[in-house]
C-alpha cells in the first residue's frame, strides 16, 4: 500500500514540474510575442510634423506649405505662432541664431514627432571661419526638429517653389539624409546659396529613404 502511494506521489511530482515548465516556457513565448508586437505597432505608427510660425510669419504662406507637406506626407498638425525668443536675437547683424531656434522648436517636440518652425527673418550660424553667416534653414541629422527661413527666397516668383523645396530639405535632413551628391537632387549641398531653380526633385536614393519613413514620394 505504501509503495502505491509513493509511486502515485512521485507521479503527480514528475507531472506538476512537466506542466510547470511548459507553462513558463508558453509565458515567456507569450511575453515575447507581446513585447514584438508592440514593438511593430511602435514602429509603424505614423508620426506627426507640428508645424509653428514663428512671428509674423504670413498665415498665406504658411498654409500653403502646409498644403504642400500634405501632399506627401499624411499627418501634418498646424500649431499656431510662437514668438522669437530674445535669447537668439543677434545685434550686431540683425538677425536670429538658427541654433537657438532650433533648440527653442526641439523643446516642443513630442514622442518620435517631428516639428518645423518658420520664419520670415534672417538667421545665421557659425560656419567654419564665419562667425555668422547667414543660412537659409537649419536641421540636426535624425534630431526631429527644423527651421526654415524665407529671407534668403528673393525671387517673389520663385518663393512658394523654393521654399517648399527648402522645407522638404530640411525635413530630409530630420529624416537622417546627409547630403546628396546627386547634382539635381532637392538633398544636394546649397553651399550657401539659393540653387533651389536647379533642384528639380530628390533622386531615387533619397526618395527611397523617405519611403520607408511613410512619406508618399513618387
Amino acid at each position: 500500500m505504501m509503495k502505491k502511494i509513493f509511486l502515485s506521489m512521485s507521479f503527480c511530482v514528475a507531472l506538476f514540474a512537466s506542466c510547470g515548465g511548459n507553462a513558463n516556457h508558453d509565458v515567456v513565448k507569450t511575453d515575447k510575442t507581446v513585447v514584438s508586437q508592440a514593438k511593430s505597432k511602435q514602429e509603424n505608427k505614423t508620426r506627426t510634423i507640428h508645424v509653428y510660425f514663428f512671428g509674423d510669419f504670413p498665415s498665406n504662406l504658411g498654409s500653403q506649405m502646409i498644403k504642400e507637406l500634405r501632399k506627401v506626407y499624411s499627418s501634418v498638425h498646424f500649431e499656431g505662432r510662437i514668438s522669437l525668443p530674445d535669447s537668439a536675437y543677434y545685434v550686431p547683424r540683425n538677425r536670429y541664431l538658427a541654433a537657438k531656434l532650433l533648440n527653442t522648436m526641439m523643446t516642443l517636440q513630442l514622442n518620435n514627432d517631428m516639428v518645423l518652425g518658420m520664419t520670415t527673418k534672417d538667421i545665421s550660424l557659425k560656419y567654419k571661419e564665419h562667425e555668422n553667416w547667414g543660412v537659409m534653414g537649419l536641421s540636426y541629422l535624425n534630431k526631429r526638429a527644423a527651421v526654415i527661413s524665407t529671407y534668403r527666397l528673393r525671387i517673389p516668383s520663385k518663393r512658394t517653389e523654393h521654399l517648399r523645396k527648402l522645407m522638404l530639405h530640411e525635413l530630409g535632413h530630420v529624416e537622417g539624409l546627409p547630403h546628396c551628391k546627386a547634382e539635381h537632387c532637392i538633398m544636394h549641398d546649397a553651399e550657401g546659396q539659393n540653387r533651389f531653380s536647379q533642384l528639380d526633385d530628390f533622386c531615387s536614393s533619397c526618395k527611397a529613404v523617405f519611403k520607408s519613413k511613410g512619406w508618399d514620394m513618387n
